[in-house]
């Protein structure tokens, strides 16, 4: 994926601390809570996310420890 990155957009990233491998992005996306909230503080524990949306974002935040915010999208 390194290599892909380099050749395809001339982006250097480091395979060990930059790339995620996962079996799809609804995977990835679950899993990112996990990274970013810090359960020890209550300002860091909200993730924002549009809805409707994958219910994933939400699923995950609660996997997490966090407080998920749902975001009403407007239509046209």
């Amino acid at each position: 994926m390194a290599k892909w990155f380099k050749n395809r957009f001339g982006v250097s990233l480091n395979p060990d601390t930059q790339i995620i491998p996962s079996n799809g992005s609804k995977e990835a996306i679950f899993h990112f809570p996990l990274v970013f909230i810090n359960t020890d503080i209550p300002d860091k524990k909200k993730v924002i996310f549009g809805t409707p949306g994958y219910p994933v974002y939400e699923r995950g935040t609660l996997y997490a420890g966090g407080v998920p915010v749902p975001v009403k999208l407007k239509g046209r």
